[in-house]
């Protein structure tokens, strides 16, 4: 469960910057444990609304145990999906 509180943390602290609409969207597929389709549209409406996730302090790294991590400041859009 440690990836659900992670996209709950992320979403959270983006959710100033993303449409209602949007964020509850995340929100419910989260909930209904579809972590790697919230990922997706994470990255997709961080991409869409230009929502700024690094700077000189911090990049925003999701690391889900050792098995994945993702730096979502060097994912960019593809034709099919995001590339890192």
């Amino acid at each position: 469960m440690e990836i659900q509180y992670v996209l709950l943390s992320v979403l959270k602290n983006i959710r100033d910057d993303l449409p209602f609409e949007k964020h509850e969207l995340i929100n419910e597929l989260i909930e209904a444990g579809e972590f790697g389709v919230a990922l997706e549209f994470l990255v997709e409406f961080i991409v869409e609304y230009n929502i700024s996730i690094s700077s000189k302090e911090w990049n925003l790294l999701i690391q889900c145990g050792d098995q994945m991590r993702i730096d979502v400041a060097r994912l960019t859009p593809g034709p099919r999906g995001f590339h890192i």
